[in-house]
């Protein structure tokens, strides 16, 4: 840059002079200004161009340089990505679909730990109670755990789906995995256009670590979001899993006003889904007639879970308040899923905890076969198995 600058600049008092300004040939001592000018510049000159030459030599010869460098770098990236990229492809784990049935493909037939499917899907018009209904379309998800695979096992999404009742709605799917080496896998399927994406996650990686390995680029933002959902939903799953085992062991022991209490603990704590958790209200509704109070009510206790204030936590503290003999929980329960339906504000963890202490501490139980045939009914399918009923 500087020694053009330089260049043009000489150039133009050459020409100052060439076409005679008399100051500057005054200045120069006589009719040769143009020859005493070069004269006496001519020292300075040459060591001036050859400094500025060498100067826009070197910054040439480094811009040249970093961009080689920068090349080089580029390429060295591109290679890893494509090395990382064909390591994942021969090393993981991957699904693929046939006949609307999802194998699994594991390279060197190491076993896929601790298997899951979560299935998104829009089920219509989901009834509570005769005179509660749930009005327009319900988007429904269920996570169903399967357990290890080998390569070759087959899964169906289809007949997980069909276990709701949703076949024909079903919109996405992700299968989630865990390698031989600890790290998450994920196959997401959007059956409506019949593509498949794969991602990973390193072990003790965040959800923004998520990287697609195997996968056309359409619709990969979506897919991949699908995907990030579902490792966010890991750990909630596992609670979930938790709780309904709990459930589980208090059946099994014959305890059920606490396998009872377990499922609303399960609603309290935002481990279902909206279709999910009407379905567990609804039966819960239907249970609370197999059981009835076996003591008074602690009021102090009650009243401070009905927050905030609504027309719903000021009715029941009336009543709570007020010592009435009439007050009957499935009320309670059946106008809390009138206020949901009407999609009204709802503090689901704390007025629960009155349902959830009630059935625990303050019931005894009146039909216990009843009772045993709903909790046989709804744990399994909350836990994604079948009850052959």
């Amino acid at each position: 840059m500087f020694l053009p600058v330089f260049i043009f600049s000489y150039i133009i008092v050459l020409i100052m002079i060439y076409f005679g300004n008399d100051t500057i040939t005054d200045l120069l001592n006589g009719q040769q200004a143009f020859i005493r000018f070069i004269e006496l510049t001519l020292p300075l000159t040459i060591p001036s161009l050859v400094y500025f030459y060498q100067r826009n030599k070197d910054a040439r010869d480094r811009a040249e340089k970093e961009e080689e460098k920068r090349k080089k770098e580029e390429e060295k990236q591109k290679e890893e990505e494509k090395a990382e990229r064909d390591k994942f492809e021969r090393s993981l784990p991957f699904f693929y679909v046939k006949d609307r049935a999802v194998f699994v493909r594991s390279p060197h037939s190491s076993p896929v730990l601790n298997v899951k499917i979560e299935l998104g899907w829009i089920k219509d018009d989901f009834t509570i109670l005769d005179d509660i209904r749930a009005k327009g379309e319900i988007c429904s998800e269920k996570t169903v755990y399967i357990g290890g695979s080998v390569d070759g096992d087959e899964i169906s999404p289809d007949r997980f789906a069909e276990g709701a009742g949703a076949a024909e709605g079903l919109r996405w799917f992700v299968l989630s995995a865990v390698t031989a080496a600890n790290d998450s896998v994920y196959f997401v399927y959007l059956p409506c256009i019949r593509t498949g994406w794969h991602f990973y996650r390193k072990k003790g990686a965040g959800e923004s670590n998520i990287v697609r390995y195997i996968g056309s680029d359409r619709y990969c933002s979506l897919a991949e979001l699908l995907a990030v959902h579902a490792s966010r939903s890991e750990d909630r799953f596992s609670y979930r899993e938790s709780i309904l085992n709990d459930a589980a062991a208090f059946l099994k022991k014959g305890d059920l006003t606490g396998a009872f209490s377990q499922l609303i603990l399960l609603a309290r704590e935002r481990e279902l889904s909206e279709s999910e958790l009407l379905y567990v209200l609804h039966y819960a509704y239907l249970m609370l007639h197999q059981i009835r109070c076996s003591g008074e009510i602690e009021p102090g206790y009650f009243v401070g879970n009905l927050v905030p204030e609504c027309d719903f936590t000021e009715k029941y503290k009336e009543r709570i308040k007020s010592g009435d003999p009439d007050f009957m929980m499935q009320e309670y329960l059946k106008d809390l899923i009138c206020l949901m339906q009407e999609g009204g504000e709802v503090s689901l963890n704390f007025w629960l905890r009155n349902v959830e202490v009630y059935i625990r501490d303050q019931s005894t139980v009146l039909n216990e076969e009843s009772l045993r045939n709903y909790l046989s009914e709804i744990i399994p399918r909350l836990a994604g198995h079948e009850t052959g009923r």
